[in-house]
């Protein structure tokens, strides 16, 4: 339950449901979904090793290079080799800011009820409500421009 108040283990396990599903199914997940899923856990590296890495060793450094490296990099591969990636518009971008917008409530909601945050960028008590707004539109225009750019490679690649 403590994991689960952090976008990374929310998103792999995302991740990880689509890619369970596809192959119990045999079949390829929908290009916008596929397209978001890829956009979100993309996200979710560049952030951590812009703002939130650390050293770590043992076990933690294993597990951390997995969630926050190796599985955005291998689903990025994913999607640029394998992904569909017909119908995506710049109105798809938008749509796929559902999720983070729909977290941030919830890690909001969460950290009032619970008084832990899981990151800085959404923490009121440390860095204010007016922080927070900041932090979350940095990181609102941060997704609908590499989603933007990523609708651009998916029509180049089309």
């Amino acid at each position: 339950w403590r994991l689960a108040r952090y976008f990374t283990i929310l998103t792999n396990a995302l991740v990880a449901g689509t890619f369970l599903w596809m192959a119990v199914r045999g079949r390829m997940a929908g290009p916008a979904w596929l397209g978001g899923l890829t956009l979100w856990i993309a996200i979710v590296g560049v952030v951590y090793h812009l703002l939130l890495a650390k050293p770590l060793a043992g076990l933690d450094a294993i597990a951390d290079f997995g969630l926050h490296t190796l599985t955005p990099v291998l689903v990025v591969l994913f999607w640029l080799l394998a992904a569909p990636k017909h119908g995506l518009r710049f109105r798809t971008a938008l749509a796929w800011m559902l999720w983070p917008l729909a977290y941030v409530g919830y890690a909001l909601l969460r950290g009032q009820l619970e008084g832990i945050y899981p990151y800085f960028f959404v923490d009121p008590t440390e860095i204010g409500w007016i922080g927070v707004a900041r932090w979350s539109g940095i990181l609102c225009v941060g997704f609908v421009t590499a989603g933007s750019m990523q609708v651009g490679v998916a029509r180049l690649l089309r």
